[in-house]
């Protein structure tokens, strides 16, 4: 559980923290000024933390991750959006609220595994087989 700029104990910036919740599973962050801090992980949205946020709390986080000419607009415009990484980054500013949400982009692992399978089964044309077993960690098998 996120609390302060710790996970688990260990000290970390906002935008390493950020990363982790990706890497253990999240598809989603949203972070909203004047509310908890919340994740989307297998279609639920489960809070990530009890502190409430702040427009600084935010404000502090999306320095350490925009490009500065996307950064100084946040002031000015109300929708802004860039990629950090692979992370797709919307923010809105409306009234002065700051809404931020994170969104991994997993457009290239899809199109990876659709281009994996294609092969597979263009294998299993080749060898004149009526089977492909798939199972999570194991190689594929074809008969």
């Amino acid at each position: 559980m996120y609390c302060g700029n710790k996970i688990e104990g260990e000290k970390m910036s906002s935008a390493d923290i950020i990363l982790k919740f990706f890497e253990t599973g999240y598809h989603e962050i949203v972070l909203e000024a004047g509310k908890k801090p919340t994740g989307r992980k297998d279609n639920d949205f489960i809070e990530l933390t009890d502190s409430i946020l702040t427009n600084q709390n935010i404000l502090s986080l999306l320095k350490e991750i925009a490009p500065k000419e996307e950064f100084e607009k946040i002031g000015f415009l109300k929708n802004i959006q860039f990629l950090y990484r692979d992370i797709k980054v919307n923010i809105k500013n409306e009234g002065g609220k700051i809404f931020c949400n994170f969104i991994k982009d997993i457009s290239e692992n899809i199109k990876n595994t659709k281009n994996e399978l294609e092969d597979l089964l263009t294998e299993l044309i080749k060898r004149k087989g009526s089977d492909l077993h798939l199972k999570t960690g194991e190689y594929p098998i074809l008969e």
